[in-house]
């Protein structure tokens, strides 16, 4: 069917939650390699994160074929957001999150980011194709992976061409596109 237009938007579901604190010395430079959890400039080449919080003060911007994967992380990006271009793709788990039943919003029972993997306060600076600027775009053939809130709630996200994304996600965005 057609899609349907004129929805009313929905309230942020996560509000309430306090950012993490951005610290307030330099940036790590390390753009590439296996990274612990901590403050960066950026990541702009294949990259393995080990389980906790990353903190990146520039994009997550890949191209080529290079991988940037996780398990148990969240990247929260700051005034940043996420661009893959080419083969270029996202294996990331967001830390485990346990659902306290009953509660409204539903709270994580430990973790304070738990069950967000990308988090970025960007109203739009990565540049998209015909969806100009937002704050994640995926274009190409990437086969990317991931697990876990999308938590972009400024800033529209988008996917095009042919890739396989494989999306274990809820997603808070002021605007969600597919296309190509």
């Amino acid at each position: 069917g057609s899609p349907i237009t004129g929805m009313v938007p929905v309230a942020d579901p996560l509000a309430y939650m306090t950012p993490p604190t951005v610290p307030s010395g330099p940036c790590n430079p390390q753009s590439s390699g296996s990274f612990v959890p901590g403050y960066y400039c950026g990541i702009t080449r294949a990259a393995t994160l080990s389980p906790g919080l990353y903190i990146l003060s520039g994009d997550l911007a890949l191209s080529g074929s290079n991988v940037v994967s996780g398990s148990g992380v969240t990247i929260y990006l700051v005034n940043a957001g996420v661009s893959l271009n080419g083969s270029s793709s996202l294996s990331l788990t967001a830390a485990s999150c346990t659902v306290t039943a009953g509660t409204n919003p539903p709270l994580c029972s430990s973790g304070a980011y738990n069950g967000i993997v990308l988090w970025s306060t960007t109203t739009g600076n990565v540049h998209c194709g015909s969806e100009g600027n937002v704050g994640f775009c995926a274009v190409g053939t990437h086969p990317n992976n991931i697990e876990g809130v999308f938590y972009f709630p400024n800033a529209p996200i988008a996917f095009q061409g042919n890739g396989s994304t494989a999306l274990n996600a809820a997603i808070v965005a002021l605007r969600v596109t597919f296309f190509g």
